[in-house]
């Protein structure tokens, strides 16, 4: 190439591109990151949800947020203020395929990845691994301390507007899962040994498909089948579902109060087998025990 040429490119391709780049970078560095720290407040906040941020900045590509918590609104039946869950970091980034975001979020000692596609109905996928409960504080912010790990995909077409066309899948599996005690409706809950769970939602033409669910633990077995019929409004879907459990001998003489409870409010099945029906809507589940 000689000299003449070269200078062309030069100021036809080098120049330009190192102009942009550089306006990038400034724009990177540059970036309101405290604006977006008070808008993502202001948002959670119209959920009932309180966030706080310790530090937000650039990541590769994109930015990071690091030290997070959020605060769960305080339900009806608990008596006192949920403490926060605790998250180490989330990245969040441009992508093209699918265009939209792709994340990641380092918490309970596991690690959590995905993206959000924007063209068209948006699109949700995560990926969930070794995410350990023991260490999601879950007993200060929901009552219940928990034990195990969870793995989880989400796979969803999201309609914001209207939850009833939702599409996709929610699948779930846990290991040496256990509720190790906790208050729940000022009941305090026995250590419970759960073992293995099997889940897997599927969401379709309106209507949420329990596909798997399945317990089996030292203390208790347990299977859930059915349908939710989606709302509009998610909380407002209604529940059609049947549930079976066991809990074991060994847990029920534990458990004297809970022996004497069943024996009294239900019957159960030639396999030992307690069952009954859940009702109503998803924010306000009944259940109807088979007698």
């Amino acid at each position: 190439m000689n000299p003449t040429t070269r200078n062309r490119l030069k100021k036809l391709i080098g120049y330009p591109a190192f102009f942009a780049f550089a306006l990038l970078l400034m724009l990177y560095l540059t970036f309101p990151y405290d604006a977006l720290t008070q808008t993502a407040r202001s948002q959670a906040k119209e959920a009932g949800i309180e966030l706080e941020i310790g530090k937000l900045g650039p990541g590769l590509l994109g930015f990071k947020a690091s030290r997070i918590s959020l605060k769960m609104p305080k339900q009806p039946e608990q008596t006192k203020e949920p403490e926060p869950l605790f998250i180490d970091s989330v990245s969040v980034r441009p992508s093209l395929l699918p265009v939209g975001a792709k994340f990641s979020a380092a918490l309970f000692g596991g690690s959590l990845e995905g993206n959000y596609g924007m063209l068209g109905a948006p699109k949700v996928k995560l990926r969930a691994k070794g995410l350990n409960l023991l260490r999601s504080n879950a007993k200060e912010a929901i009552g219940l301390d928990l034990d195990g790990t969870l793995n989880a995909v989400v796979d969803l077409k999201v309609n914001p507007a209207d939850h009833s066309k939702t599409e996709g899948r929610i699948a779930l599996l846990g290991d040496g899962l256990a509720v190790n005690g906790g208050t729940v409706a000022h009941y305090d809950l026995p250590k419970v040994d759960l073992g293995r769970l099997e889940a897997e939602l599927k969401l379709e033409g309106g209507k949420a498909n329990v596909a798997t669910f399945r317990v089996n633990g030292k203390d208790l077995e347990a299977s859930l089948e059915g349908e939710i019929t989606l709302a509009a409004k998610a909380m407002l879907s209604q529940l059609k579902l049947q549930l079976q459990f066991k809990p074991a001998e060994e847990f029920l003489r534990r458990n004297s109060l809970i022996q004497t409870g069943l024996n009294f409010a239900m019957s159960k099945d030639n396999k030992g087998f307690y069952g009954g029906s859940v009702s109503g809507v998803l924010g306000k589940p009944r259940f109807q025990a088979k007698r």
